[in-house]
């Protein structure tokens, strides 16, 4: 089986990697604001929280989607078994946040700045 990087680059990748930012940052938003100890710096969970448990939530929720949840989702050639899945899932999860600044500053690229003065035309 030929398997290149071109099957792997995709819109699927894109779109499976920025859902899973979306669900990372929102689920990051909630457990902040429910449990604030996550941010205080006197806190053990700081830490825990910081360096071990916010990095690792985009590839486990790609592992998870990938693997249990999202069976009917459009995956590349070649990745329709269940490791391919979940491989798909894990490197999405660790790419989610380049692929996001990437289409970000795309996105950003086509907008045209405003006006100096901050007057908007008519």
């Amino acid at each position: 089986m030929e398997f290149g990087l071109d099957k792997f680059f995709c819109w699927q990748t894109v779109a499976f990697s920025l859902l899973l930012w979306f669900l990372t940052f929102t689920l990051r938003k909630v457990l902040v604001k429910a449990v604030p100890q996550l941010l205080d710096p006197k806190s053990k969970l700081s830490g825990w929280w910081g360096e071990v448990v916010v990095p690792a939530f985009p590839p486990m929720l790609g592992f998870g989607l990938a693997a249990a949840i999202v069976k009917t989702f459009p995956y590349p050639d070649g990745m329709h078994l269940f490791w391919g899945r979940v491989m798909f899932g894990v490197v999405c999860g660790l790419l989610s946040s380049k692929i996001y600044q990437l289409v970000w500053g795309v996105m950003k690229s086509k907008v045209p700045d405003p006006p100096a003065g901050g007057a908007v035309a008519p």
